[in-house]
């Protein structure tokens, strides 16, 4: 009787808990997306809770596929423990953030998968009628990935706060040229071998040329505690930009933001493997990625 009650109080526990995930991660987000669309039918949105660098995939990933139905893209992010930010506080006013109480509009919620087979069959006309929204899935989807590339890849051009542009330019600007940017992934990436050590940036920096080629060096990192001091040794002048802002505290979307498009702005980078981050940056500089202020 005992171990009844416990099961049954077990399983009431889970159903609240699933209950609780599908309202926070899946219908409030979606409803969300509908009441800030001001003509729904006319947005591509998705949804997003990760860190900045995954929003922007996702970001990236609904460009295209806005491109390819005529539409915009309508930003509802999502605030989360791995990064407080709706997007206001990164996106120009009037760009694609909400523009206020729209009317209710079907609802297509799409998983990658799903994404994939239709363009596979060549099969977007049933989404015409209705808002498309991509799923969570998207966040995780690289954008030179095969999705991406069935939708046409191509350049994407995101509107953002003038103040972020102006301090990441500010930051590259402090230090002497030639510079050298670097971001070190730490924290849970400490799993992948490639970027565990610091050995793997210090040869890094050698097999670029590093204080000979270099007069500075820029690094981006979430890593607590001092650099390695073999990482700036040589340079004139380095600069190490750590988060003041914790991932669940407002200001951290801007902060990240403008250390991104600062590394960007160096003359050579060095990344850390299978980053979201450190594939920005490389978008960047490949100006597959263009973030301006309109």
């Amino acid at each position: 009787m005992i171990k009844a009650n416990y099961r049954a109080i077990h399983e009431l526990k889970e159903w609240g808990n699933r209950f609780r995930h599908n309202l926070a991660y899946n219908r409030l987000p979606s409803f969300r997306i509908l009441k800030t669309c001001g003509e729904a039918n006319a947005y591509v949105s998705y949804k997003a809770y990760a860190g900045l660098g995954n929003r922007i995939r996702a970001h990236y990933t609904a460009t295209l596929l806005a491109r390819r139905l005529e539409r915009a893209v309508h930003v509802a992010w999502l605030p989360s423990p791995h990064l407080q930010s709706d997007g206001s506080d990164i996106f120009a006013s009037g760009s694609s953030l909400p523009s206020g109480p729209g009317r209710i509009s079907r609802i297509r919620t799409l998983s990658l998968s799903d994404l994939h087979g239709r363009l596979m069959r060549d099969d977007l006309k049933m989404l015409r009628d209705s808002a498309v929204v991509l799923d969570y899935d998207c966040q995780w989807n690289p954008l030179d990935s095969p999705v991406n590339r069935l939708l046409g890849s191509g350049d994407c051009t995101i509107a953002v706060r003038q103040e972020i542009l102006d301090e990441a330019a500010a930051i590259a600007a402090a230090l002497p040229r030639p510079v050298l940017g670097m971001h070190i992934r730490r924290g849970d990436f400490a799993m992948y071998a490639l970027s565990s050590s610091d050995d793997y940036y210090v040869d890094a920096i050698r097999a670029i040329g590093g204080a000979d080629a270099y007069s500075s060096i820029l690094v981006a990192t979430d890593e607590d505690g001092p650099l390695d001091n073999r990482i700036a040794a040589g340079f004139q002048a380095h600069r190490v930009l750590v988060p003041l802002v914790g991932r669940d505290s407002l200001g951290v979307a801007p902060e990240a933001l403008a250390h991104l498009l600062a590394l960007a702005r160096t003359d050579a980078f060095i990344g850390t493997p299978k980053s979201s981050f450190s594939e920005l940056i490389e978008a960047i500089r490949d100006k597959k990625l263009n973030f301006v202020h309109p």
